[in-house]
């Protein structure tokens, strides 16, 4: 005989299996040794009796320690309570088919539960969103799917919904599809998984459809799980146009084209664009105008006729504008995107055209990135993360440091991310802003996807953050000497309220250009105005929450290039001291430490990072 005992000293796990005659056999582990969500085999094993048992379930900071037994062995995890819930239980999940109609979005799914923890699991639901899900009944039993002697028609249900009701103001753009249900009086949710034997695990559209002034599709995730997504239609995606060259049939016989010119043609096609192809103001127009130069590529710059950018360029060689037929020959004959955006925008964000998706898989993506990465974590959801459809080929830096934490972060190899500062710094003055500038305040805050939930805008941290910010900044500068750059989501409604006179309605950059002050929380923006001589200040009162939700915020303590500021009697304390009759003291919020911290995330200032990119595209043979 023998008996299983668990102890804690303080930070200290131990499992033992005491045994007759007296012998004992122990595993020991700091809980801070642990890896969240990831098991750990004690290699203890257990006696019949004790095997699919709970010897431990304890809350630690809102998640759990579980020691549990499966099988034979005796296993440790520290997760969240929902991936507690979903360790005891063996799930069979799989989408036969999807797809969604302009009457029903259908859904075809096999799936089983194998409770051998006794636990109470009931109330299953298809979870779409917190206004639409369908109840259903999944079996549970103690056996394995192969022991059941039934059909298997007794495990597939058959999903069909309105798709009138997924249609409603407010409504998030994109919804993993989960399945919901009570395990001992706690709701727990697992995502609809497809088959994870594809070749690709690259996002993929499974169905999609234009409806009632509102796009939709199923899309396959990076994860393998399904995505609905649903947006209005852009005012473009209305036209026939539009529609002709984006039918499925049209983008496949471009495709096929463009297969066969790529390869019989020896000279490479490089689109460059800017955010949204609506911009020319982030570097990669000076990048393209070098890139002409080069006679054994062509080059093209990619831009909406409807930009006030498109203007100020248009008078420019190989300026093509977006949608045209032109844009979309060579949308499919083009070797590189290259630019400081994702390759999304060179089309629509979320498009319903599968064929540009696969040109995005099979093409080179040249990331010159429009804002140093050095603050915010790219985490698991970023669309930069190796393997994901937005992976860069090459991606451009302005540090060491940088070019360690991209290469950390994003799982790219590190000589496939190349130090030459970037575009946009070849654009800007270095430190023209001074004592003598004008004494303007610029607060630039992040909006928080958290609080998109909020029906009452004015209830968020958001607005109330910038309310006060204001307020407080009133009592030391004039009015209009205090600009707000708003997210562009909630641009409309801060419009409408006391300080909308304040609201910026030109682009950011040249907002940047003038702040002798940037006050902000987790813009990487803090990088493009300290390099023109402003300084900055980080307002980081929700730093706990904001981490929680979005990982870790990349800088030390000890590399901040402003003060930070959590509360807003810390704020204004720093203000008192560094405004003094309307005038902002620059050196109390510029210091010589931070600009030594400074050059040692963004290592050039000499306004050439423009031709240190196209010399190292000219070596890869890019352009």
């Amino acid at each position: 005989m023998s008996s299983i005992h668990i102890e804690r000293k303080n930070d200290l796990i131990i499992v033992s299996r005491i045994s007759e005659p007296e012998s004992t056999v122990s595993w020991k582990k700091s809980i801070h040794e642990l890896i969240f969500k990831e098991t750990e085999d004690t290699n203890i094993a257990v006696n019949e009796e004790d095997t699919y048992k709970v010897f431990l379930w304890e809350s630690i900071d809102e998640n759990v320690l579980l020691i549990y037994s499966k099988a034979t062995q005796i296993k440790c995890l520290l997760t969240t309570e929902n991936g507690a819930f979903l360790r005891l239980i063996d799930r069979s999940n799989k989408v036969l088919s999807a797809s969604i109609t302009p009457e029903k979005l259908t859904i075809k799914w096999f799936g089983a539960i194998r409770n051998k923890f006794n636990l109470n699991i009931s109330n299953f639901r298809l979870y779409i969103d917190e206004k639409n899900f369908i109840k259903f009944n999944m079996p549970v039993s103690k056996k394995l799917l192969h022991e059941e002697a039934e059909s298997k028609k007794k495990y597939i249900t058959t999903f069909e919904y309105s798709v009138d009701q997924l249609i409603y103001e407010n409504a998030s753009i994109n919804c993993r599809l989960y399945i919901t249900m009570q395990v001992n009086d706690n709701e727990v949710s697992f995502p609809l998984k497809l088959d994870d034997t594809a070749e690709t695990h690259h996002p993929t559209l499974i169905s999609s459809m234009f409806y009632k002034d509102h796009v939709l599709h199923l899309r396959r995730s990076f994860l393998d799980t399904i995505t609905l997504v649903r947006r209005p239609m852009e005012p473009v995606e209305h036209t026939l146009k539009f529609r002709f060259l984006e039918n499925p049939k049209i983008s496949n016989k471009l495709y096929d084209l463009g297969k066969k010119y790529k390869e019989s043609n020896k000279k490479k096609i490089n689109l460059f664009y800017e955010k949204f192809a609506e911009k020319a103001e982030e570097g990669t127009f000076e990048v393209f105008q070098e890139a002409l130069k080069n006679p054994t590529t062509k080059s093209y710059f990619i831009i909406d006729k409807k930009s006030s950018d498109y203007k100020k360029i248009k008078r420019y060689k190989n300026i093509v504008k977006k949608f045209s037929f032109r844009y979309y020959w060579l949308l499919y004959r083009t070797s590189s995107f290259i630019s400081t955006e994702s390759p999304n925008h060179i089309n629509i964000i979320r498009s319903n055209n599968n064929y540009f998706r696969t040109i995005m898989k099979e093409v080179n993506f040249i990331f010159l990135q429009h804002g140093i990465t050095y603050l915010k974590c790219h985490g698991r959801f970023s669309p930069f993360l190796a393997g994901k459809e937005s992976e860069p080929t090459y991606m451009f830096v302005g540090s060491d440091k940088e070019k360690h934490v991209t290469s950390q972060m994003l799982e790219l190899p590190v000589e496939r991310i190349l130090k030459t500062g970037l575009p946009i710094f070849s654009k800007l003055t270095y430190k023209h802003l001074n004592q003598d500038s004008k004494d303007i305040v610029v607060i630039m805050l992040t909006w928080k996807p958290y609080e998109e939930y909020l029906s009452d805008f004015e209830q968020s941290s958001y607005f109330k953050n910038i309310k006060r910010l204001f307020e407080i900044l009133q009592k030391d500068l004039q009015k209009e000497n205090i600009i707000i750059v708003a997210h562009p989501k909630v641009n409309d409604q801060l419009s409408k309220t006391s300080f909308g006179k304040n609201i910026w309605n030109r682009p950011i950059s040249e907002a940047l250009a003038v702040a002798k002050l940037l006050i902000t929380d987790y813009s990487s923006a803090c990088y493009n105005s300290f390099y023109q001589g402003g300084g900055v200040i980080f307002f980081q009162e929700d730093l706990e929450l904001y981490e929680e939700v979005n990982g870790k915020l990349i800088p030390e303590d000890h590399e901040y290039i402003g003060h930070r500021a959590f509360s807003f009697d810390e704020l204004e304390t720093l203000l008192i001291e560094g405004i003094k009759d309307h005038k902002i003291i620059l050196n109390k919020f510029r210091t010589d430490e931070f600009e030594k911290r400074y050059l040692t995330i963004n290592e050039f200032c000499d306004g050439k990072n423009v031709q240190r990119i196209c010399e190292e595209l000219k070596k890869l043979g890019i352009i």
